[in-house]
């Protein structure tokens, strides 16, 4: 079976990580990657169908895959998302990223291969796109963004599960496969629950306005430094006050 559309899947969904920002486009984003993901599993040589026409693997991919994405959807849509307007210049650094990472996974596959065939190929390189684009997603938003926080590490670990696929000379056990499923699956209801705790402290659903706050925060300060405009406080406040104030006291 061509690895060709499973290719396309993960790149498109790995491209959409990165660019995207809106909850529900990102989800989009890592379902359409998962599914490329799944039909990898589908195709592996050394399985063949069992359960509706999908390998043992390749089925317990796609349950974990809605399984996930349902968690985090039912999540977001009850949580209040507010909108996040950007510009086009805000697009420059995501695209310039995911150009020079595509071309990074490609070079990856060429130069360390999992495998020596040359039929693996594709599945090397959907391998290190896979693992490129959620090591990329944590590094540009997964500190702002729990959202991305949470796709990127679904990511990581289903670039490992597929690692696991592609080196395996036999078909992975059932315990293995349910260890992996419940592992993400794990990780989905903690970011879940991480999400709604967030949105029951501070009434957002994302770090970007409690960073903003924080940076103005600083800039203020540093602003009352250069101007010598700060407010005295305590001991301090008794030291600036004039000398009879003092005394009297």
């Amino acid at each position: 079976m061509s690895l060709f559309i499973p290719l396309i899947l993960v790149a498109l969904g790995g491209a959409g990580l990165v660019l995207l920002h809106d909850t529900r486009a990102v989800l989009a984003a890592l379902l359409t990657q998962w599914l490329g993901l799944v039909w990898v599993e589908a195709a592996s040589p050394t399985l063949s169908p069992t359960i509706l026409g999908l390998t043992r693997g390749g089925a317990v991919e796609l349950v974990t895959a809605f399984v996930c994405i349902a968690v985090l959807g039912t999540t977001l849509r009850n949580l209040r998302t507010a909108s996040d307007v950007r510009t086009a210049t805000d697009y420059l650094l995501p695209a310039a990223v995911i150009l020079l990472g595509g071309l990074a996974g490609v070079g990856f596959a060429l130069l360390f291969p999992l495998t020596g065939e040359a039929q693996q190929g594709l599945s090397d390189l959907i391998f290190y796109w896979a693992l490129l684009s959620g090591a990329l997603v944590l590094l540009l938003d997964g500190a702002r963004s729990p959202v991305k926080l949470a796709a990127g590490l679904l990511v990581l670990l289903n670039a490992a599960a597929l690692s696991l696929s592609i080196l395996s000379v036999t078909a992975p056990s059932a315990a293995v496969l349910g260890l992996m499923s419940i592992t993400r699956i794990g990780m989905a209801f903690i970011m879940s629950y991480g999400l709604a705790l967030l949105a029951s402290l501070f009434n957002v659903s994302n770090l970007e306005p409690l960073f903003a706050g924080r940076d103005r925060q600083a800039d203020g300060a540093d602003q009352g430094e250069t101007t010598g405009e700060l407010e005295p406080t305590g001991s301090d406040a008794i030291q600036l006050l004039p000398e009879g104030t003092r005394q009297d006291e």
